[in-house]
Formats: C-alpha cells, structure tokens, sequence
C-alpha cells in the first residue's frame, strides 16, 4: 500500500512539473523537407534559389562577378525562424548608401542542440552559421560549421560581400580545390550552451571549445558559400532544434507530425 501510495505521489509530482515548469524539460523542432515551411524559413540574399525537392532542402548558387581577377566567394543564409518568440529588427550597412533590414531572435538561444542529416555540397561551401550581434549590435559574427571545415566569419551583409574569416579546424586537407570538389556528411551535430561549443561529425566528435563572448545565439540557419566561377548545388535531409525552454509553436509542431505521418504511409 505504501508503494502505491508513493507511487501516485511521484505521478503528480511529475505532472505538477510538467504544467508549470515547461521550460525545464527539453522540446524540439524537426523540419523533414516535405513541403519548405516559408514562415520557418527566411532568406537573406539574393544571388541562389532554395528550393523543397523530393523530401530535401536544396540550393542552387553562383555567386556575384569578382571586379578584380580571381574567385569572389559569395554567402548566403536561410535563416530558421519556427520557434516562437520576440524578433528585434536590426540595420546592417551594406554599404555606404544602401542598408537592409533583418530581424534576429531576442532573447536568442542559450542552450540547444542542432542536428542535420544527409549533408551534401558540390561546388559550394554548405552547412550550418551560428551568429551574433555582439555588442556593437550592427555587424554579425558567425561561427560555420560546413562539411570541409569550421570557420568564424563576420559579414556586413549578404550576397556579393567580402568574407573575414580564420579557419578553426579542418576535415579536408586538399580545401585549395574545395570550389571543385564535393564534399558530404552523413550528419552533423552542434551542441551549444552558454558559448560552449561542441561539434560532431559522422557521430565523431571534432571540435570542442568554449568562447565566453559568444552567447546567446541571435542567428541560426543554414548557409551556403558560393562562386562567380560556376554553379554551386547543396541539399541536406533533416533539420532539427531541440533543448530546454525552447518554444515549440503548434505549427511547428504540426509540420513535424505531419511529416512523420507521411513517412509511415
């Protein structure tokens, strides 16, 4: 009788933290590229074509002329936009006469786990930016975790703009061809909490640091790097977000059953 008793108490303990501390236990997002969700998805550039196709996110990308001789690298980003939550509209100069306006989250993510699945890039630089305002709050800075490498890059704009960046680690050693080759991960994992990164690739885990400046995550998406050389193409399967407090909405929430609905048929 005792142990039933306590038993019962255990279960509406749990409920009682169930309804009011939500934020304590871990929810998540995860787009299967069924049908692209244009209001959880939001493009900064100009320059490539993201398109659903066949139950995947694909690009198509090349980038703007060099004025000089020689490739230019031209960026782009899908920002992902499908958890609840305040946006702050923000202006990047792109140049002196020209500013374009783009929303990051706020407050942004201080603790979550990105996954992806079934990452390809040919011709092209493909994976996933982390980026923050920072307290200047007028220039991004990223942390990109592509399929060849990780990278830090700071942006003012995107599409036809230069690239600052330092290299953190390397998967590809022949990254002087990269505009040429292909390159492709089974999947990709990031862990993020409080600036503390870790970074799985293939389920191995490659990289672990921490950058107390960094956090939180204001930016989140996927980003491409094209050339004016040629036709760049990427695609990746899956997409998804998980870790505690975020705010799952109920169309997300739909989109993913949905999707999983549609796999069981």
């Amino acid at each position: 009788m005792k142990q039933v008793r306590n038993t019962y108490v255990y279960i509406v303990l749990l409920s009682v933290c169930i309804t009011f501390f939500p934020s304590a236990f871990s929810q998540s997002y995860k787009d299967d590229f069924n049908v692209l969700n244009e209001k959880d998805w939001v493009r900064w550039g100009d320059y490539s074509i993201w398109k659903v196709e066949n139950g995947y996110l694909k690009n198509w990308i090349q980038g703007v002329p060099a004025l000089i001789p020689g490739p230019r690298a031209t960026p782009e980003l899908l920002q992902f936009k499908g958890l609840h939550g305040p946006y702050e509209n923000i202006d990047i100069r792109v140049s002196e006469d020209e500013v374009i306006q783009r929303q990051i989250k706020n407050p942004g993510y201080e603790n979550l786990k990105i996954t992806v699945e079934d990452m390809v890039a040919k011709r092209v630089n493909f994976g996933i930016a982390l980026g923050w305002m920072g307290e200047s709050r007028t220039t991004p800075f990223y942390y990109l975790f592509l399929t060849s490498y990780i990278t830090t890059a700071s942006f003012n704009g995107w599409g036809g703009v230069s690239i600052s960046n330092k290299r953190l680690l390397e998967l590809d050693k022949d990254l002087d061809k990269y505009w040429d080759n292909s390159s492709e991960l089974e999947t990709m994992e990031i862990r993020f909490n409080s600036g503390h990164i870790q970074w799985f690739a293939n389920g191995e885990k490659r990289a672990d640091f921490v950058d107390p400046n960094y956090s939180p995550i204001e930016i989140l998406g996927f980003v491409v790097i094209g050339s004016d050389l040629h036709v760049g193409h990427a695609w990746v399967d899956s997409f998804k977000i998980s870790g505690p407090g975020l705010s799952v909405s109920p169309r997300a929430k739909l989109a993913t059953t949905w999707g999983q609905l549609k796999q069981q048929q």
